[in-house]
């Protein structure tokens, strides 16, 4: 259901049983069991009010964590997530950089750490990072997938197709092979 859908559930859970929901031509109001009518923002927060405030929670709980295990891995992604989802890749870019030093191995940071990059126009930092596992790892499906998109991105056809090929024989059956797949049809048929 759409987002006023699941405002007007929260509200009719919110107000009890004996809600009732009274549509008129210029909107939708809530008719309580007194008989007063608000408008449907008076009664509760937004889905993404309540989201962010959860966020926010979280990540203050997890920064807690953070002080009695300053490289913990799991805290340091999800903090990096929580920081993305806000929009502050600098903050993100920092946490994944740390997890990165610490664990140079670990490629589902790196592959973060890219698409961060990437993300903030940091080009460069974002092809670094995933050659990096490709170093380690040459059949990383993700990896493939997300160079070719990056030079697929910067106007570079032919090595997005040859990343997006090497995604799809490195894990035929993965999602990235699927999307490797949808993008290379896209980009042929943009081309002819």
């Amino acid at each position: 259901m759409d987002n006023g859908g699941a405002r007007i559930r929260r509200l009719v859970w919110a107000l009890g049983a004996g809600a009732a929901i009274v549509c008129l031509g210029l909107g939708i109001l809530i008719k309580n069991r007194t008989g007063t009518r608000r408008p449907p923002t008076a009664e509760a927060p937004t889905a993404a009010t309540e989201s962010k405030k959860e966020d926010k929670h979280e990540a203050l709980m997890l920064a807690e964590v953070l002080k009695k295990k300053p490289d913990h891995t799991p805290v340091l992604m999800r903090l990096a997530q929580l920081a993305e989802g806000s929009g502050d890749r600098a903050e993100a870019s920092k946490l994944l950089r740390t997890v990165v030093q610490n664990e140079p191995d670990n490629s589902e940071a790196r592959l973060e750490l890219g698409r961060v990059c990437f993300e903030s126009g940091d080009v460069e930092g974002a092809i670094e990072h995933t050659r990096k596992i490709l170093e380690r790892r040459p059949r990383h499906a993700d990896a493939l997938y997300n160079l070719g998109a990056i030079y697929a991105n910067i106007g570079n056809a032919k090595l997005a197709r040859e990343y997006w090929n090497r995604a799809i024989l490195a894990d035929p059956n993965s999602e990235s092979s699927g999307k490797a797949r949808t993008m290379l049809t896209k980009l042929n048929s943009e081309s002819l």
